[in-house]
């Protein structure tokens, strides 16, 4: 653009008839684009109005009466605006990508995969019951943690020796609620009161092993196996029952094939394990429900149902059906997009306001989780949609949650949102809500750039600091400018031009999830200091060489899922989810496949049943 700079007037009675000056916002500001612009040019998008080409522009500004204000425009001031208006019939051309895939034949190698304290719990329950697991609820709820950054929480593959204990520890203070639910199933023993061992004989006992043996190895206990355990019972030197029998049920939970998924009793395939049908159930099991296989999906593993193709399809609708399924798959969009499940603390405590204008944050928040929840059963499981419907619908049901109604401007009742300000998850309020008067963008920005568009970034320094804790009282500036100083030295430069591009499209999106044209200011002890207008243009430099910009989110949006690198990454963390491991060379076939069905605007349900039915689900590498 020339550096001269316009001295252009838009009086707009919504703004108080307070002049705009920059070009930038004389291109994108939306609401002087209707007041100015749309009678001539149609809505941005609308290519048969004027307008439609760089021509066209120059010449309704030199000819159209009611634009003359605009005619010393020079030629690269009158490009800008052809550019960001959407009417540049030249594009950058987004490369294709790479094939991931080496070897068709080849599988990833697998780690042994240890339960996590989330499954732990519900395999409990399962088991035990509610009554046994409520004995030991706070100690295993302590140790439920959020998945690492970047990671998901599928299995754990690296085994930390202070959650073992914990685990002998919650095992120790289970057993004897779990004698209680073994003695009160039907079956041989006494359900109540006193019971001696000798009185237990070895049929009982044998029949009572089988059937927990089962339940808690989930699958048939081997001869050896159930003679050792019985010699287990007969050598405690205690009388009573519950004793005993506690102490055989102790060393099952400590078993390795309790805690760790054990793949290594099926037939060998070259240098693979076929994974036998129980391993199926509880893999399937495991990854969909979080939880031990039900006696249904232990008889569909004993009558061979989940080593069959056809069957084993049948399995996974019924499993994916399920309202705890259905819980899991949600769970992986709001860990891949880092969409938090509790309000964020501010960024420093003087900086908390819970009002943040009269509008109660903890409520808000609770609500835009309820809203992405509906928007992604409606997504996945009504609409049957694409990933392009999760990045571009703007359906909304905002019913019984009026404040975030307010939030998004429009009524409990409407079912759309306004598709200029709203498109797909990226714009929903859960994105961007924080409880504080400040919004960190480079936050967001980030994780577009890791988790949407698998680039990676080094951590940020150790001494960096937040631009909130550098306000100037006297001076008002917006985040975008605060930040844009903050990281304009060259050591920082580096890494922020393929951030700030990301995080400043959304900056009309304030920390409440409102769509604003003013950000309102506050100084260092959160009193209101003024508003300043935001800027969202922006150049999010998706691949390198591509200098075309974005208007806003709703535009970079639209630019992020066309790439096809978008689509690439996506198939990448989805696979990493459900194979409950990271991704090495192996899964490279895998990926491919399930990028081509999104490319092919597959429904993300059949992606998660291509995942679940491939070879690198059903099989198991022998580690080198």
């Amino acid at each position: 653009m020339s550096e001269k700079k316009s001295e252009l007037v838009f009086n707009d009675s919504s703004n108080d008839g307070v002049a705009d000056n920059s070009i930038d916002t004389i291109a994108l500001g939306k609401r002087l684009y209707k007041n100015n612009c749309m009678s001539c040019h149609g809505s941005l998008e609308n290519s048969d109005k004027l307008g439609t080409n760089y021509s066209a522009v120059k010449s309704a500004i030199q000819d159209v009466s009611s634009m003359s204000h605009l005619s010393f425009l020079t030629d690269n001031e009158i490009s800008e605006v052809v550019d960001v208006l959407k009417f540049k019939t030249q594009e950058f051309k987004y490369p294709e990508i790479e094939p991931l895939c080496i070897n068709k034949d080849e599988i990833a190698d697998s780690d042994s995969k240890f339960l996590t304290p989330e499954q732990l719990k519900n395999t409990i329950i399962d088991i035990f019951g509610v009554i046994a697991y409520n004995s030991i609820k706070s100690e295993i709820e302590s140790l439920i943690t959020k998945p690492v950054q970047g990671e998901f929480s599928t299995f754990d593959v690296n085994i930390d020796s202070l959650l073992v204990k914990s685990y002998m520890k919650i095992f120790k203070a289970l057993v004897p609620h779990a004698v209680v639910a073994v003695r009160n199933e039907d079956n041989c023993l006494k359900p109540s009161g006193n019971l001696l061992k000798s009185s237990v004989d070895s049929t009982c006992l044998g029949e009572v092993l089988e059937e927990w043996g089962l339940r808690i190895f989930r699958r048939p206990l081997s001869l050896r196996e159930l003679d050792d355990f019985q010699d287990t019972f007969e050598k405690i030197d205690n009388e009573d029952f519950d004793i005993a029998f506690g102490g055989v049920l102790s060393t099952m939970l400590l078993n390795p094939n309790f805690l760790f998924l054990i793949e290594n009793r099926g037939g060998l395939v070259g240098n693979k394990y076929q994974l036998t049908d129980y391993e199926m159930a509880s893999r399937l099991s495991f990854t969909l429900l979080r939880t031990t296989p039900s006696d249904q999906l232990l008889l569909a593993a004993k009558n061979g149902e989940l080593t069959s193709e056809e069957k084993l399809e049948a399995h996974i609708d019924s499993l994916i059906n399920d309202t705890r399924t259905k819980k899991v798959i949600k769970e992986f969009y709001k860990e891949w997009l880092q969409v938090e499940n509790e309000v964020l603390d501010s960024y420093t405590d003087h900086f908390l306001n819970p009002t943040l204008d009269k509008m109660n944050s903890v409520n808000i928040y609770q609500s835009a989780q309820e809203e992405i929840d509906r928007f992604l059963d409606y997504i996945l499981f009504n609409k049957k949609g694409t990933l392009e419907d999760l990045f571009l619908s703007n359906w909304v049901n905002l019913s019984g949650l009026p404040e975030l109604a307010n939030v998004y401007g429009v009524t409990t009742n409407d079912r759309v949102l306004d598709p200029y300000l709203r498109s797909g998850i990226l714009t929903r309020s859960a994105l961007h809500i924080t409880g504080s008067n400040w919004k960190h963008p480079m936050k967001f920005g980030a994780m577009l750039r890791r988790h949407v568009l698998c680039d990676e970034l080094p951590d940020p320094p150790d001494d960096f600091e937040i631009p909130e804790t550098k306000i100037d009282p006297i001076s008002i500036k917006s985040s975008r400018e605060r930040f844009e100083q903050l990281v304009s030295s060259p050591n920082c430069f580096g890494c922020h031009k393929s951030i700030n591009g990301l995080a400043f499209a959304f900056d009309n999106i304030d920390s409440l999830g409102r769509n604003i044209d003013e950000e309102r200011v506050y100084g260092p002890t959160a009193n209101f200091i003024g508003e300043v207008s935001v800027n969202t243009l922006t150049k999010p430099f998706i691949y390198n060489g591509d200098n075309s910009m974005a208007s806003d989110g709703v535009e970079l949006t639209k630019k992020i899922i066309a790439a096809p690198k978008t689509k690439q990454c996506f198939s990448k963390k989805l696979t990493s989810f459900y194979i409950g491991r990271k991704l090495s060379e192996g899964d490279g076939c895998l990926v491919d496949e399930i990028s081509k069905n999104v490319v092919g605007k597959k429904s993300l349900l059949f992606l998660v049943k291509e995942i679940l039915m491939s070879k690198n689900f059903k099989m198991k590498k022998i580690k080198q």
